[in-house]
Protein backbone atom coordinates (compact mmCIF):
# COMPACT_ATOMS: atom_id res chain seq x y z
CA UNK A 1 0.00 0.00 0.00
CA UNK A 2 1.44 3.40 -1.01
CA UNK A 3 0.87 6.61 0.90
CA UNK A 4 2.49 8.78 -1.83
CA UNK A 5 0.38 11.46 -3.47
CA UNK A 6 -0.33 11.00 -7.18
CA UNK A 7 2.24 12.89 -9.27
CA UNK A 8 1.44 15.20 -12.16
CA UNK A 9 3.66 15.25 -15.24
CA UNK A 10 5.60 18.30 -14.02
CA UNK A 11 6.00 16.82 -10.53
CA UNK A 12 7.15 13.51 -11.97
CA UNK A 13 9.76 15.24 -14.14
CA UNK A 14 11.02 17.24 -11.16
CA UNK A 15 11.20 14.11 -9.01
CA UNK A 16 13.09 12.22 -11.70
CA UNK A 17 15.58 15.07 -12.02
CA UNK A 18 16.09 15.20 -8.24
CA UNK A 19 16.61 11.43 -8.15
CA UNK A 20 19.16 11.71 -10.99
CA UNK A 21 21.08 14.40 -9.09
CA UNK A 22 20.93 12.40 -5.86
CA UNK A 23 22.20 9.29 -7.66
CA UNK A 24 25.22 11.16 -8.96
CA UNK A 25 25.92 12.77 -5.59
CA UNK A 26 25.82 9.39 -3.85
CA UNK A 27 27.93 7.74 -6.50
CA UNK A 28 30.64 10.41 -6.42
CA UNK A 29 34.02 8.74 -6.23
CA UNK A 30 35.40 11.09 -3.56
CA UNK A 31 34.95 14.43 -1.83
CA UNK A 32 36.34 16.38 -4.79
CA UNK A 33 33.85 14.86 -7.21
CA UNK A 34 31.01 15.48 -4.77
CA UNK A 35 32.02 19.11 -4.28
CA UNK A 36 32.20 19.74 -8.01
CA UNK A 37 28.83 18.11 -8.55
CA UNK A 38 27.39 20.41 -5.91
CA UNK A 39 29.08 23.51 -7.36
CA UNK A 40 27.82 22.52 -10.80
CA UNK A 41 24.23 22.66 -9.54
CA UNK A 42 24.56 26.18 -8.13
CA UNK A 43 22.98 29.12 -9.94
CA UNK A 44 25.64 31.53 -8.65
CA UNK A 45 28.98 31.81 -10.44
CA UNK A 46 31.41 29.72 -8.37
CA UNK A 47 35.10 28.94 -8.88
CA UNK A 48 37.08 26.34 -6.93
CA UNK A 49 40.75 27.09 -6.22
CA UNK A 50 43.55 24.95 -4.86
CA UNK A 51 45.57 26.09 -1.83
CA UNK A 52 47.90 28.13 -4.06
CA UNK A 53 45.02 29.99 -5.71
CA UNK A 54 44.96 28.09 -9.02
CA UNK A 55 41.59 27.44 -10.66
CA UNK A 56 40.53 23.78 -10.32
CA UNK A 57 36.93 24.06 -11.43
CA UNK A 58 34.45 26.69 -12.65
CA UNK A 59 30.73 26.01 -12.85
CA UNK A 60 28.49 27.00 -15.76
CA UNK A 61 27.57 30.50 -14.55
CA UNK A 62 31.25 31.23 -13.83
CA UNK A 63 32.25 30.14 -17.34
CA UNK A 64 29.53 32.41 -18.77
CA UNK A 65 30.90 35.29 -16.71
CA UNK A 66 34.66 34.75 -17.07
CA UNK A 67 35.20 32.82 -20.29
CA UNK A 68 35.85 29.25 -21.53
CA UNK A 69 36.70 26.68 -18.85
CA UNK A 70 39.91 25.54 -20.59
CA UNK A 71 41.25 29.11 -20.39
CA UNK A 72 40.44 29.31 -16.68
CA UNK A 73 41.86 25.96 -15.61
CA UNK A 74 45.22 26.18 -13.87
CA UNK A 75 45.40 29.99 -13.82
CA UNK A 76 46.15 31.86 -10.62
CA UNK A 77 43.01 33.56 -9.43
CA UNK A 78 44.76 36.73 -8.32
CA UNK A 79 45.67 37.46 -11.97
CA UNK A 80 42.09 38.69 -12.46
CA UNK A 81 42.22 41.05 -9.49
CA UNK A 82 43.10 44.73 -9.56
CA UNK A 83 46.57 45.33 -8.06
CA UNK A 84 45.24 46.73 -4.78
CA UNK A 85 43.34 43.49 -4.14
CA UNK A 86 46.00 40.96 -5.15
CA UNK A 87 48.18 41.09 -2.03
CA UNK A 88 45.13 41.35 0.25
CA UNK A 89 43.47 38.24 -1.21
CA UNK A 90 46.71 36.20 -1.12
CA UNK A 91 47.25 37.18 2.52
CA UNK A 92 43.66 36.28 3.35
CA UNK A 93 44.02 32.88 1.70
CA UNK A 94 47.07 32.13 3.87
CA UNK A 95 45.16 33.18 7.00
CA UNK A 96 42.13 31.14 5.95
CA UNK A 97 44.17 27.93 5.94
CA UNK A 98 45.14 28.54 9.55
CA UNK A 99 41.91 29.90 10.98
CA UNK A 100 39.28 28.86 8.43
CA UNK A 101 38.27 32.48 7.81
CA UNK A 102 35.99 33.70 5.05
CA UNK A 103 35.73 36.89 3.03
CA UNK A 104 32.26 38.40 3.18
CA UNK A 105 30.80 39.69 -0.14
CA UNK A 106 33.01 42.59 -1.20
CA UNK A 107 32.73 44.83 -4.25
CA UNK A 108 35.76 44.81 -6.53
CA UNK A 109 36.64 44.87 -10.23
CA UNK A 110 38.05 41.90 -12.15
CA UNK A 111 40.49 42.56 -15.01
CA UNK A 112 39.65 40.02 -17.71
CA UNK A 113 42.11 41.09 -20.39
CA UNK A 114 41.78 42.99 -23.69
CA UNK A 115 40.65 46.06 -21.75
CA UNK A 116 37.62 44.27 -20.35
CA UNK A 117 36.78 44.79 -16.69
CA UNK A 118 33.93 43.35 -14.67
CA UNK A 119 32.49 44.82 -11.45
CA UNK A 120 31.55 42.00 -9.08
CA UNK A 121 30.61 41.19 -5.54
CA UNK A 122 33.13 38.54 -4.48
CA UNK A 123 33.16 36.25 -1.46
CA UNK A 124 35.77 33.63 -0.52
CA UNK A 125 35.30 30.50 1.59
CA UNK A 126 37.85 27.94 2.78
CA UNK A 127 36.92 24.25 2.62
CA UNK A 128 39.05 22.16 5.05
CA UNK A 129 38.52 18.79 3.32
CA UNK A 130 41.06 16.03 2.67
CA UNK A 131 42.17 18.14 -0.27
CA UNK A 132 41.65 21.66 1.10
CA UNK A 133 40.47 24.26 -1.37
CA UNK A 134 38.77 27.61 -1.67
CA UNK A 135 35.47 28.54 -3.29
CA UNK A 136 35.02 31.98 -4.82
CA UNK A 137 31.44 33.13 -5.33
CA UNK A 138 30.79 35.95 -7.81
CA UNK A 139 27.83 38.18 -8.47
CA UNK A 140 27.94 40.28 -11.64
CA UNK A 141 27.28 43.94 -10.77
CA UNK A 142 27.49 45.29 -14.34
CA UNK A 143 23.77 45.89 -14.75
CA UNK A 144 23.30 47.47 -11.33
CA UNK A 145 26.41 49.65 -11.80
CA UNK A 146 25.18 50.81 -15.21
CA UNK A 147 21.78 51.65 -13.74
CA UNK A 148 23.42 53.51 -10.86
CA UNK A 149 25.62 55.48 -13.28
CA UNK A 150 22.52 56.36 -15.29
CA UNK A 151 20.70 57.56 -12.19
CA UNK A 152 23.72 59.61 -11.11
CA UNK A 153 23.85 61.19 -14.56
CA UNK A 154 20.16 62.06 -14.34
CA UNK A 155 20.65 63.47 -10.85
CA UNK A 156 23.56 65.68 -11.94
CA UNK A 157 22.21 67.07 -15.23
CA UNK A 158 19.67 69.76 -15.98
CA UNK A 159 17.00 67.93 -17.95
CA UNK A 160 16.32 70.77 -20.39
CA UNK A 161 19.83 71.90 -21.36
CA UNK A 162 22.05 68.94 -20.52
CA UNK A 163 24.38 71.18 -18.51
CA UNK A 164 25.19 70.44 -14.89
CA UNK A 165 22.47 71.36 -12.42
CA UNK A 166 22.67 73.77 -9.51
CA UNK A 167 23.60 71.11 -6.95
CA UNK A 168 26.57 69.91 -8.99
CA UNK A 169 27.68 73.49 -9.60
CA UNK A 170 27.77 74.23 -5.87
CA UNK A 171 29.65 70.98 -5.18
CA UNK A 172 32.22 71.70 -7.91
CA UNK A 173 32.64 75.30 -6.82
CA UNK A 174 33.41 74.22 -3.24
CA UNK A 175 35.78 71.46 -4.37
CA UNK A 176 37.64 73.64 -6.87
CA UNK A 177 37.80 76.51 -4.37
CA UNK A 178 39.59 74.26 -1.86
CA UNK A 179 41.87 72.78 -4.50
CA UNK A 180 42.87 76.05 -6.20
CA UNK A 181 43.26 78.17 -3.08
CA UNK A 182 45.46 75.53 -1.43
CA UNK A 183 47.76 75.69 -4.46
CA UNK A 184 47.45 79.48 -4.62
CA UNK A 185 46.03 79.18 -8.13
CA UNK A 186 43.30 81.50 -9.42
CA UNK A 187 39.66 80.51 -9.73
CA UNK A 188 36.92 82.50 -11.45
CA UNK A 189 33.14 82.37 -11.45
CA UNK A 190 30.92 83.76 -14.20
CA UNK A 191 27.18 84.33 -13.69
CA UNK A 192 25.14 84.68 -16.90
CA UNK A 193 21.58 85.91 -17.26
CA UNK A 194 19.50 85.99 -20.47
CA UNK A 195 18.32 89.55 -21.13
CA UNK A 196 14.56 90.16 -21.24
CA UNK A 197 13.85 86.44 -21.27
CA UNK A 198 10.40 86.88 -19.69
CA UNK A 199 9.40 89.06 -22.65
CA UNK A 200 10.75 86.39 -25.03
CA UNK A 201 8.60 83.76 -23.30
CA UNK A 202 5.53 85.99 -23.25
CA UNK A 203 5.85 86.86 -26.94
CA UNK A 204 6.87 83.51 -28.43
CA UNK A 205 5.68 80.97 -25.86
CA UNK A 206 7.40 78.63 -23.41
CA UNK A 207 8.18 75.99 -26.03
CA UNK A 208 10.22 78.47 -28.05
CA UNK A 209 11.69 79.75 -24.79
CA UNK A 210 12.93 76.25 -23.96
CA UNK A 211 14.53 75.95 -27.42
CA UNK A 212 16.19 79.31 -26.89
CA UNK A 213 17.68 78.19 -23.55
CA UNK A 214 18.96 74.99 -25.15
CA UNK A 215 20.79 76.91 -27.87
CA UNK A 216 22.24 79.35 -25.34
CA UNK A 217 23.39 76.45 -23.15
CA UNK A 218 25.12 74.84 -26.15
CA UNK A 219 26.98 78.07 -26.91
CA UNK A 220 28.06 78.39 -23.28
CA UNK A 221 29.31 74.81 -23.17
CA UNK A 222 31.43 75.31 -26.29
CA UNK A 223 33.18 78.31 -24.72
CA UNK A 224 34.72 76.40 -21.79
CA UNK A 225 38.52 76.63 -22.07
CA UNK A 226 39.43 73.21 -20.59
CA UNK A 227 37.76 70.03 -19.24
CA UNK A 228 38.10 71.02 -15.56
CA UNK A 229 35.75 73.97 -16.17
CA UNK A 230 32.04 73.50 -15.53
CA UNK A 231 28.94 75.11 -17.01
CA UNK A 232 25.63 74.80 -15.16
CA UNK A 233 22.07 75.97 -15.38
CA UNK A 234 21.66 77.71 -12.05
CA UNK A 235 17.92 78.22 -12.41
CA UNK A 236 15.43 79.69 -14.87
CA UNK A 237 17.36 81.73 -17.45
CA UNK A 238 20.49 81.99 -15.29
CA UNK A 239 23.71 80.05 -15.96
CA UNK A 240 26.98 79.80 -14.05
CA UNK A 241 30.56 78.83 -14.82
CA UNK A 242 33.35 77.55 -12.58
CA UNK A 243 36.73 78.30 -14.18
CA UNK A 244 39.54 76.75 -12.08
CA UNK A 245 43.00 78.04 -12.93
CA UNK A 246 41.58 81.04 -14.80
CA UNK A 247 42.50 84.57 -13.75
CA UNK A 248 40.37 87.63 -14.41
CA UNK A 249 41.66 88.22 -17.94
CA UNK A 250 41.04 84.60 -18.92
CA UNK A 251 37.52 84.67 -17.45
CA UNK A 252 36.82 87.91 -19.33
CA UNK A 253 37.92 86.26 -22.57
CA UNK A 254 35.55 83.32 -21.95
CA UNK A 255 32.68 85.71 -21.20
CA UNK A 256 33.43 87.70 -24.36
CA UNK A 257 33.31 84.54 -26.50
CA UNK A 258 29.95 83.64 -24.93
CA UNK A 259 28.57 87.15 -25.51
CA UNK A 260 29.60 87.14 -29.18
CA UNK A 261 28.31 83.60 -29.79
CA UNK A 262 24.91 84.37 -28.32
CA UNK A 263 24.65 87.67 -30.18
CA UNK A 264 25.08 85.65 -33.38
CA UNK A 265 22.25 83.23 -32.56
CA UNK A 266 19.46 83.67 -35.08
CA UNK A 267 15.79 82.78 -34.78
CA UNK A 268 14.63 83.58 -38.32
CA UNK A 269 11.26 81.90 -37.89
CA UNK A 270 10.58 84.26 -34.98
CA UNK A 271 12.47 87.31 -36.13
CA UNK A 272 14.03 87.44 -32.66
CA UNK A 273 17.48 88.14 -31.23
CA UNK A 274 18.80 87.36 -27.76
CA UNK A 275 21.65 88.62 -25.60
CA UNK A 276 23.11 87.92 -22.15
CA UNK A 277 24.55 89.95 -19.30
CA UNK A 278 27.47 88.51 -17.32
CA UNK A 279 29.23 89.08 -14.04
CA UNK A 280 32.75 87.85 -13.22
CA UNK A 281 34.59 87.43 -9.93
CA UNK A 282 38.10 86.03 -9.49
CA UNK A 283 39.93 84.78 -6.41
CA UNK A 284 43.68 85.10 -6.79
CA UNK A 285 45.25 86.84 -3.79
CA UNK A 286 42.94 86.09 -0.88
CA UNK A 287 40.40 88.84 -1.54
CA UNK A 288 37.47 86.43 -0.91
CA UNK A 289 37.13 84.36 2.25
CA UNK A 290 34.83 81.65 0.89
CA UNK A 291 33.49 80.16 -2.33
CA UNK A 292 30.10 81.61 -1.43
CA UNK A 293 31.60 85.10 -1.22
CA UNK A 294 33.15 84.63 -4.68
CA UNK A 295 29.77 83.61 -6.14
CA UNK A 296 28.03 86.56 -4.44
CA UNK A 297 30.59 88.96 -5.95
CA UNK A 298 30.00 87.55 -9.44
CA UNK A 299 26.25 87.86 -8.95
CA UNK A 300 26.65 91.48 -7.85
CA UNK A 301 28.76 92.18 -10.93
CA UNK A 302 25.99 90.67 -13.07
CA UNK A 303 23.43 93.09 -11.68
CA UNK A 304 25.78 96.00 -12.46
CA UNK A 305 26.02 94.71 -16.04
CA UNK A 306 22.23 94.63 -16.30
CA UNK A 307 21.89 98.07 -14.74
CA UNK A 308 24.47 99.37 -17.21
CA UNK A 309 22.34 98.50 -20.21
CA UNK A 310 22.54 94.69 -20.56
CA UNK A 311 24.36 92.68 -23.25
CA UNK A 312 27.65 93.34 -21.50
CA UNK A 313 30.24 91.88 -19.12
CA UNK A 314 31.12 93.33 -15.74
CA UNK A 315 33.93 92.20 -13.43
CA UNK A 316 33.86 92.53 -9.66
CA UNK A 317 36.25 95.30 -8.63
Amino acid sequence: MSFLMPQTGATANSTARDEWNLFHFLSAANEDDLLRLMLGQMQEAMVQLDQDGRVIFANGPAVTLLGPAHLLQGRFWHQWLAPRWQAQIKQLMRRCQDKQLTLAPTEMTLQLGKGRSLPVSLSLSYLPAKSPSFVVTLQDLSASKAELDKLQQLASKDSLTGLANRRVFIEQLEQQWDKQTQKRHPISVVVIDVDYFKLFNDQYGHLEGDKCLQRIAAAIGLALPHPQCLAARYGGEEFTLVLPGCNGDMAWQVASVIRESINQLAFPELGAKVSVSQGIATEINGQFRTAGALLFAADTALYRAKAGGRNRVNAAG
